[in-house]
């Protein structure tokens, strides 16, 4: 199919993007065929946060670029691959490892790498005088597969491509070259952490013969230095962290004990000698406060907990390199923190041994392992050992912890790049998760590929993508916002496909150590992403957000029961995948307001109620029953926990204790809550009606709606502006907290109370946050729903547009993929607004209007794009005035229509239809796949 096309280009920062769009004929959609331009090398690739660099993936395999035109770095990660661990900083995603084309040749060479949308890839080019190398990478959208294929003219040159799998966390890291495919694989074992997880990749090279291939591993040795050394507690602030219970027999040595030499220490028999050694059987000089007791052998130290019990034995020179640490321990109890058996030092920078949340670590120089909670009131037996790279932990003689320190596992190769001989790098990646036996499987898969399939697989990527870009498109007369609203919906359409494990905060996991654990933050982070996908028919990519709550829901209902004692659901900060709770027992906050029974809240309420704001947008733009079931008892649950937590006085309901911002404080009805409360509320109501099940909660529920506490104002710059709280917090100085009862709560619209609309107008010019560190993404669609001036929308659209990387990423914002929905949602909700105000009015389900704020000289067309009630919407604007409506109806729901002609009557045709129709709006019967079209009458 062709098209004509114009070429548009504009220069970001360091990066160049370009838009060639294909314009195609009403009938048959919009393909574009926008490339953004990286002409730098990435900086931030790899990071523990968002990327710069260009950004591969089917929605599961995922592959961030970076490198020089020497080096190149192809970052390997698979949505599936987590550390699943209980607890603090015990659970992230984590990346693979990479690969890496090691070029020599190309030192100094010139930097230029295009990504064409429409047929995703990267096509990089770089020259060094007569040399010209060519690299065009693409993961291909229907399989989990990596293809990279090199060209080079002027010149033969070497490529020695080298596979590294990342190590450390406790994972357990393997690679090696058979026959020539590379074949690795990275997995964290159930008795390291809670889940098993893990994937491994193989990788072939097609048109040339790999040779000389070389495996090891790089090994990072920790470093100690001499330290102050204490028993019983960490030396920080006077001695925090204090062990509660016995310890005897505790020795250093300056060796590797092994497991044979464990055997020895716990019988008494070993012939080599520790370092140091504590017995205990007479009190220790510089005691505080500890007394002794009867012990595994003779007497023992015991100590309560408390800073001033503790001994300090005062300097102690260790070994730099190989040191173990032996004791034998008995656990009264446990603090959610940590308890210290023994500190050199800072952890960081020396050697210590205790229990973090209950689970025994060791740490030197840094590094650290941990074993799985440890059992309490019995004699156990443990032991730290560094030894090379590899930190170990042993309880009772044997291993139960083991972590490579830093090490790098890899395995390299080398061929000649021919000129008229291209050269095929083929990767593929596979999970446990995938299968059980994942690690045979990528191998046999890998094995089979002929260089004769490579024309289907590249058809059946483009053809996959085509597909993608059809459910729904835009065209506007304005490169930079359409290369944004493009660049956006590539970037989720790449990152999230896999149903059970939706990409995290940052999409790209380039670090075993990504901020923020990485994980799904529940209080905004995890659900803005998928705002757009929506409206833009796009459901298969915002389906997998809903899977970490579902899974979490019955720690939820624990945390209702015992924190708030309510029935229903309570989520926390962060979780993860697989029912995995990533905040639980943070240090930091064990003694403050913000953690309650271990579960990290920041006081906030509201979090299982935001979980619904996606699932309410899916629900009423599609009306799937079986949707419904799948995530009803999730609607439930949070329904359930507002109908306890809501205090009923004097005929209103309140929210009381509830932070609106992150330890903001015991606020009394946050805006931001009371808005999710008539989101949740409402769809409740709808998906139970729909279900024909708690028909006897209809009442309850209603009344709930009905009588919850409104907005409250305040007066801010001679404006009446909308107040966070009725009493607490009034106003934050970032963040759109504000705004947010607007959208994605949904509760103020064009059919609001112009006393609302006004005050929310007021709110925005007062705010003016439209790029924000959090909450641009709930900003720009919230003006939109208040009817704001639209040529100021789209002018600070265009500058946030420019505010990014190449890649789409907000520039000096650490977050991630949450900057993907702003751009097409906002754009969407402009030029197709279905949204009915939850909670103010008797609402119809939903409201249709085409352009509705949007400048009426600027010409615009759209397909499909998905509305509230059901409804795929295709309109056109052209000189001012609406060319026709037309919708396809997938459920046969009622349809209501803004009158796109006011004051003039409209023709309205079907298949089988054909009729006039009159007003200011006007609401039509339709039924199960029936597309009709209005037009104005002559």
């Amino acid at each position: 199919m062709n098209f004509p096309s114009s070429l548009l280009c504009f220069l970001l920062g360091s990066s160049v993007l370009s838009m060639s769009c294909a314009f195609g004929a009403e009938d048959v959609g919009y393909l574009p065929d926008a490339t953004l331009k990286f002409v730098k090398v990435p900086t931030l690739t790899p990071a523990a946060q968002a990327v710069d660099g260009p950004l591969l993936g089917n929605g599961d395999m995922k592959v961030a670029i970076g490198g020089a035109p020497e080096r190149q770095q192809f970052h390997l990660g698979k949505n599936d691959l987590w550390r699943l661990q209980h607890g603090y900083s015990n659970s992230s995603p984590v990346t693979f490892g990479e690969l890496v084309l090691d070029i020599p040749a190309l030192k100094g060479a010139e930097y230029q790498l295009n990504m064409p949308l429409g047929d995703p890839r990267a096509e990089a080019t770089f020259r060094l005088g007569n040399l010209t190398v060519s690299q065009q990478s693409r993961v291909i959208a229907d399989r989990n597969l990596l293809w990279i294929r090199l060209e080079a003219k002027g010149g033969e040159v070497e490529v020695k491509p080298q596979l590294k799998v990342q190590q450390g966390r406790g994972s357990v890291s393997t690679v090696e070259n058979r026959d020539g495919m590379f074949v690795a694989a990275r997995s964290f074992p159930s008795n390291v952490v809670d889940m098993a997880s893990g994937a491994a990749v193989a990788m072939k090279v097609l048109g040339s013969e790999i040779g000389e291939n070389h495996a090891g591993v790089k090994k990072e040795a920790a470093k100690t230095q001499a330290f102050r050394v204490a028993i019983g507690h960490e030396q920080m602030q006077g001695g925090r962290w204090g062990f509660h219970g016995a310890i005897d027999e505790l020795a250093i040595y300056d060796f590797a004990l092994q497991e044979a030499d464990i055997s020895g220490v716990m019988s008494g028999s070993l012939d080599k000698k520790p370092l140091q050694q504590w017995k205990f059987e007479k009190p220790l000089p510089q005691s505080h406060g500890v007394t002794l007791v009867q012990g595994k052998s003779g007497k023992a130290l015991k100590l309560n907990g408390e800073k001033k019990n503790r001994v300090d034995v005062g300097a102690l020179d260790l070994p730099v390199g190989d040191i173990s640490v032996a004791s034998w321990i008995y656990i009264d109890q446990a603090a959610s923190d940590a308890n210290y058996i023994l500190s050199c030092g800072e952890w960081s920078k020396g050697v210590s041994m205790g229990l973090s949340a209950g689970k025994l670590r060791f740490a030197v120089g840094g590094k650290y392992v941990e074993t799985k909670p440890l059992p309490k009131k019995t004699w156990l037996h443990v032991a730290g050992v560094l030894d090379g790279s590899s930190l170990v932990i042993y309880v009772n003689g044997k291993e139960a912890a083991r972590k490579l320190g830093g090490a790098e596992h890899w395995v390299q190769g080398h061929f000649k790049l021919i000129p008229g001989k291209p050269v095929d790098i083929l990767l593929a990646m596979d999970s446990l998760f995938d299968a059980p036996d994942y690690k045979q499987r990528v191998v046999k898969n890998v094995a089979a590929l002929k260089k004769a399939e490579l024309r289907a697989i590249e058809q059946g990527h483009r053809e996959w993508w085509a597909g993608y870009w059809q459910r729904s498109w835009i065209e506007l007369d304005d490169p930079v916002l359409e290369l944004g609203y493009y660049r956006s919906l590539y970037g989720i359409g790449a990152c999230s496909r896999n149903p059970r494990f939706p990409a995290a905060i940052f999409g790209w996991d380039t670090s075993d150590q990504p901020r923020w654990h990485g994980d799904y933050h529940l209080n905004y982070n995890h659900y803005a992403p998928f705002y757009a996908m929506y409206g833009a028919n796009r459901m298969e990519q915002g389906d997998p957000q809903d899977t970490p709550m579902l899974e979490f829901l019955k720690r939820g209902q624990w945390y209702a029961k015992n924190v708030t004692k309510t029935r229903g659901v309570l989520f926390p900060v962060g979780i993860g995948p697989c029912g995995i709770e990533t905040t639980k027992g943070s240090p930091k906050y064990a003694k403050g307001p913000n953690a309650e029974l271990g579960g990290l809240f920041f006081q906030q309420r509201s979090n299982s109620a935001y979980a619904l704001v996606n699932i309410a947008q899916r629900w009423r733009s599609s009306y799937d029953v079986e949707y419904a079931k799948k995530v009803y008892p999730l609607v439930r649950e949070v329904a359930l926990f507002w109908e306890d937590y809501l205090v009923y006085e004097k005929g209103r309901y309140v929210i009381v204790g509830d932070a609106i911002h992150e330890g903001s404080g015991q606020n009394l009805n946050p805006i931001l809550s009371l808005g999710m409360v008539r989101n949740a509320m409402d769809l409740a109501l709808d998906m139970s009606a729909a279900l024909k099940v708690d028909l006897d909660k209809k009442e309850k529920w209603q009344h709930m709606m009905s009588h919850l506490s409104h907005w409250s104002t305040q007066e801010k710059n001679g404006k009446t502006v909308f107040r966070y709280t009725e009493k607490g917090t009034a106003w934050w100085r970032n963040n759109t907290l504000g705004i947010q009862h607007i959208y994605p709560a949904n509760c103020i619209g064009l059919d609001s109370d112009d006393k609302w609309l006004e005050v929310a107008h007021n709110t925005i010019d007062i705010m003016s946050r439209w790029i924000d560190h959090n909450g641009s993404n709930s900003f720009f669609p919230a003006a939109v729903r208040v009817g704001y001036d639209p040529d100021v929308i789209l002018d600070q659209l265009r500058k946030y547009t420019k505010n990014t990387y190449a890649n789409g990423f907000q520039r000096g914002n650490p977050h991630g993929i949450e900057n993907f929905s702003t751009v097409p949602n906002t754009i969407n909700e402009m030029l197709c607004m279905s949204h009915v105000p939850i909670g103010d009015v008797k609402r119809n389900e939903s409201v249709i209007r085409v352009f509705p704020v949007w400048p009426k000289d600027k010409d615009v067309r759209f397909h499909t794009i998905r509305t509230w009630g059901a409804f795929l919407v295709s309109s056109e604007l052209k000189e001012g005035e609406v060319s026709y409506v037309e919708v396809t109806s997938e459920q046969g729901r009622d349809c209501t229509l803004i009158n796109p002609w006011p004051g003039s009557k409209v023709q309205l045709k079907g298949a089988q239809r054909s009729e006039t129709l009159k007003g200011d709006r006007f609401t039509i019967k339709t039924t199960k796949g029936e597309t009709v079209r209005f037009t104005r009458q002559p």
